[in-house]
């Protein structure tokens, strides 16, 4: 099980995309902030999306130095497992 508050790091592309990720809902849930916008640079851990789900605050967070490409949600929207929130690519 997840530790309180810690979500899993954002899956990886593979292949030519490497330097790219997609950050997606680990569980169903409300998005309850959204700490990035487009064009934004994150450092790697810095929380960029915070979910509730099952009575449960999680940080989704950035795996690596990145520039938002593009966000997905808003506060308030309801997600499904594996929804995209966010879409990063990495800091060269």
């Amino acid at each position: 099980p997840e530790a309180a508050g810690r979500a899993p790091p954002a899956r990886r592309r593979t292949g030519a995309e490497e330097d790219s990720a997609r950050l997606t809902a680990q569980m169903p849930g409300q998005v309850r902030a959204v700490h990035v916008a487009n064009g934004d640079s994150v450092a790697r851990g810095q929380t960029l999306v915070i979910l509730e789900a099952m009575k449960m605050e999680l940080r989704m967070t950035a795996p690596f130095d990145a520039t938002i490409q593009r966000v997905h949600v808003q506060p308030g929207d309801v997600v499904e497992r594996d929804a995209l929130l966010v879409e990063l690519k990495a800091i060269p």
